[in-house]
């Protein structure tokens, strides 16, 4: 059985509800033909909490094992510390609505339709959605490349992909 460690990055890839349905379908309008697809990411704090972005607030949450796939980056402790940090600070945050919105419509339009850009990004230090959450945690740790405000879980898939944690069922 798998046990995750602190900072751990936990993707989602088998959508429960029409909602994550939705998402998993943007994803693969933006990526064409991949493999996998991966609607939602979150962090491992230890063994059995995550913190996530997960519709209405950042918020801890018990790992559920049987939906992730579980991959471990390597970052040393200290940084995986320094990262852990950061997002636990956004604790309580509200959800970005705007940039799922946003998301939405350059899917839909294959980039021509979006919300303005500076208004995007000035939300998003208020706001997050479970990717640009893990982007925080990768730039508080300073690991892995540096994501801009637009950021998918398929982005921190390719970022993360060759650090799985064998012996568990692919998401």
């Amino acid at each position: 059985m798998i046990i995750c460690e602190p900072g751990d990055i936990l993707l989602y890839g088998r959508a429960p509800n029409l909602d994550t349905r939705l998402i998993l379908k943007g994803e693969r309008m933006e990526d064409p033909g991949e493999d996998k697809y991966f609607y939602h990411v979150a962090i491992a704090l230890d063994a059995n909490w995550k913190i996530e972005a997960q519709g209405k607030t950042v918020a801890i949450t018990e790992i559920d094992y049987e939906r992730c796939t579980v991959f471990r980056p390597p970052i040393p402790e200290w940084r995986v510390k320094l990262g852990l940090a950061a997002v636990m600070r956004c604790e309580g945050q509200k959800y970005d609505w705007l940039a799922i919105v946003n998301d939405g419509l350059s899917y839909l339009t294959h980039g021509l339709v979006h919300l303005p850009d500076t208004w995007i990004a000035s939300v998003e230090h208020k706001r997050k959605i479970c990717s640009s959450l893990v982007a925080l945690y990768f730039k508080s740790a300073q690991w892995g490349p540096k994501f801009g405000w637009r950021v998918s879980p398929e982005d921190i898939y390719d970022a993360v992909q060759d650090w799985p944690v064998t012996g568990q069922a692919a998401g």
